[in-house]
This record gives C-alpha cells, structure tokens and sequence, in this order.
C-alpha cells in the first residue's frame, strides 16, 4: 500500500510541467526565473508535508493549479488537445473533495467569463460542455461509489458528508454527541487537548 504514495510524486511533476509550460508561454520571465518560479508554485510546505501521507490537501493543491494553468494556456494557444487533460484534471477533482469541486467550479466559471470578455466564444462554450462532460465521468464512472451508489440507497448523492451518521460519533468524543456545531467548537478549543472519541471517550 506504500507504493500507492508515488501518485505523488506523480503530480508533483504533472503540475510543474503545467504550470512551467505556462509560464514560458507568457514570456513575462526569462526563462530561469519562469523555472524558479514554477519550483515554489508547486514545492509548498504543505506539499512538502504531505508528500509521503496519504493526506489529500496537497493533492487537492496541485489540481487545482494544474486546472489553471491548463485554462491559461487553453486562453493563450487556442489548442483543443489541451481540453482533454483539462477533462481528466476536472473529474479527479470530483474524486478528491467534495470542497474541491466547489473550487474548480469557481475557476472554471472565472475563466468561462473571460473567454466570454475576449470573444473567444467557441472557448466559452467548450469550457461549459467540459465541465459537463467531466462532471458526469466523475459521478457516474470514477465516482459511482459513492456518488451513485449514495443516491439508490440514501437519496442523496452527497450523503456522507452531509448527514449525522456514524461516522460523526466515531470521530468525537462522546459527551459532545448531544453538542450543536457551534457548541462542539467552543468546547473543543477550551478543552484539554487529548485524543478521545467515540463512545466512552469524554472531553474535560
């Protein structure tokens, strides 16, 4: 299961290509300066932390910068091969976080108006049926479970990350199973700091 870790490095380098690919095609540095720059964009600490963990906020990180320099070098070049990986980056966005989703929507929706702004209407339009397009392989062939699978037995594709399950009182100590949101964080920041949760685990 270690080896499962190389996905990261994997998109250390598939970021930095992108992003150094932009850069150079911007011809706003020279082109040690665009390669430095491109290093810091992607060697972030949180990245750097993260890099052999399975956690996903770096991952999350180096997709979304690789969706804008994707888009920005869709904006520059005018190439319609470029559309795929933006395909690919938009449905892994899907796999990794549901807040991630929310974020290349954002980027997405920014870069869809300034194609409209430049009158480069025919990228207006592709940009919307990719994120279509991606959105359903994300959901419904990448993301079947949870997202469909979610939706025939709970009627709610984001069913996990939206309800009170089980999986909240495995995670929390139990005398704050009866606890409001707001409740939980006042108490969770003036309690003793400990790792206690789940039933018979008590906050003090």
């Amino acid at each position: 299961i270690e080896q499962a870790k190389a996905v990261n490095f994997v998109m250390l380098f598939m970021t930095f290509g992108f992003v150094l690919s932009l850069l150079l095609r911007l011809r706003i540095f020279s082109k040690d300066i665009s390669f430095l720059a491109a290093i810091l964009l992607v060697w972030n600490p949180v990245y750097i932390t993260q890099l052999f963990s399975f956690y996903i906020d770096g991952q999350l990180y180096m997709t979304l910068l690789s969706i804008i320099a994707v888009l920005g070098t869709i904006y520059i070049t005018h190439k319609n091969y470029l559309l795929v990986p933006l395909m690919m980056l938009i449905s892994l966005v899907w796999s990794l976080k549901l807040t991630g989703v929310i974020y290349a929507g954002f980027i997405m929706g920014s870069f869809s108006v300034l194609f409209w702004y430049s009158e480069k209407i025919l990228f207006f339009f592709k940009n919307i049926q990719i994120g279509f397009i991606a959105s359903i392989i994300a959901v419904f062939i990448i993301g079947f479970n949870p997202y469909f699978t979610n939706t025939l037995r709970f009627h709610d594709p984001f069913y996990l990350p939206t309800e009170k399950n089980e999986l909240v009182k495995v995670n929390i100590p139990e005398n704050y199973f009866d606890m409001n949101p707001v409740q939980r964080l006042i108490m969770s920041i003036l309690s003793k700091s400990d790792n206690v949760k789940g039933i018979g685990g008590e906050a003090t």
